[in-house]
């Protein structure tokens, strides 16, 4: 299970970074806001025990955002860095089930 959480953070980061990229900024900026809102997320759900992932998303997009303005990223940069990393947990996501199921 700790490697799956792994290479799920590992997508979100690779995500985030091309988002960002697309969005005409730099790809660690991107990866950064993401990185801190996945660390945000985890810790406010840990630490609360909320496992309502609805919250737990909103408050990833929250700490994206405050973390993405601090870096000075307009709001459709952070944007892109976010949904970008969505993309690629999706598509990991897709990719370990059809792995899991055809074994």
């Amino acid at each position: 299970m700790n490697e799956f959480v792994a290479i799920t953070i590992l997508a979100a980061l690779v995500g985030a970074a091309i988002g960002a990229s697309l969005a005409k900024t730099a790809p660690w900026k991107g990866a950064v806001a993401v990185f801190v809102g996945v660390i945000a997320s985890g810790t406010l759900s840990y630490a609360l025990g909320i496992e309502n992932v609805i919250i737990s998303v909103a408050c990833l997009i929250i700490a994206a955002g405050i973390t993405g303005s601090a870096l000075k990223m307009r709001p459709p940069q952070i944007g892109h860095a976010v949904l970008g990393s969505f993309l690629a947990v999706a598509i990991v996501y897709f990719v370990v089930d059809a792995i899991r199921y055809a074994s």
